[in-house]
């Protein structure tokens, strides 16, 4: 597995002749995921799009079986006729980073706090689920950096027998933007809209590229916003530590019921102008 950053990991326009069909967090939660894949099979049309919001493992316990189920997925997609490769975007989440992260360990000044701030935080059943004992990890850390560098690399062959996904991570996106022009017939003008897709959150003081970690850990910053982010209509998370469902207000929306933590996954199929067009849910 590679959680390393590369040019790719950037910013997307996602422009799309009709619908972007966002999913929220998924936390591992591999049957919800099939249900919802199944569902999309039903409505996705090419000219569509999809968008993954980020957080495909953490809290829940089948990370391997969902990476999975998000790779073939995409095999199944892209054999349709009229779908391109980037139809499907892919953001990084909060849990993506966790793992980068986990990658650095040995760097990091307080390594044991920073071990277990990570693994409360969804880490340790994505580790469990892959057969490696968070135990382990900590005895490496309280052993010295030698112990910490002999176990990531231990961790990072374990991970790869799993599933081989390192293409996947390297092009995840931090973010993604869709600019449209449509014709208004109440006042004859042609309006532009233009949306953004986070992970969780976003800081108002910076700039869309400067924005860095603030995308997956400013949340609760999201829920103060009022006045719109730079020009755009609406910004739109996948990632709510509420997790208050389909929760939209001016130039703000979120998709997150919960899912991972006993609610149900979302996907909603975004408009032009940032509106919810149709949802489909799965348990």
């Amino acid at each position: 597995m590679c959680y390393c950053r590369s040019n790719k990991d950037s910013i997307v326009n996602i422009n799309a002749r009709g619908r972007i069909w966002a999913i929220p967090a998924l936390h591992a939660n591999i049957n919800a995921l099939v249900n919802i894949h199944d569902q999309l099979l039903e409505h996705f049309e090419a000219g569509d799009k999809i968008i993954y919001l980020g957080n495909y493992t953490g809290h829940g316990d089948a990370p391997v079986e969902t990476l999975n189920e998000i790779l073939t997925f995409r095999r199944l997609i892209l054999s349709f006729s009229g779908v391109f490769p980037n139809d499907l975007v892919y953001l990084r989440g909060a849990q993506e980073e966790i793992f980068e992260k986990l990658w650095q360990l040995h760097f990091a000044p307080d390594a044991e706090k920073v071990l277990v701030w990570m693994l409360g935080n969804g880490l340790s059943p994505t580790l469990q689920a892959c057969g490696i004992d968070p135990h382990d990890a900590i005895n490496a850390v309280r052993y010295g950096s030698n112990y910490m560098s002999q176990w990531i690399n231990k961790t990072r062959r374990t991970i790869r027998s799993k599933v081989v996904y390192d293409e996947f991570f390297i092009n995840m996106k931090r973010a993604a933007t869709a600019s449209y022009t449509e014709y208004n017939q109440d006042d004859g003008q042609d309006h532009q809209y233009r949306l953004l897709f986070v992970n969780a959150g976003l800081s108002p003081d910076k700039i869309l590229n400067d924005q860095a970690d603030a995308f997956w850990w400013g949340g609760d910053v999201f829920d103060k916003l009022k006045d719109p982010y730079e020009d755009f209509d609406v910004v739109l998370r996948g990632y709510d530590p509420k997790h208050r469902g389909i929760y939209i207000r001016k130039h703000f929306a979120t998709l997150d019921n919960g899912n991972g933590f006993g609610g149900d996954l979302i996907c909603a199929a975004v408009g032009h102008k940032g509106d919810i067009l149709h949802y489909l849910e799965a348990a």
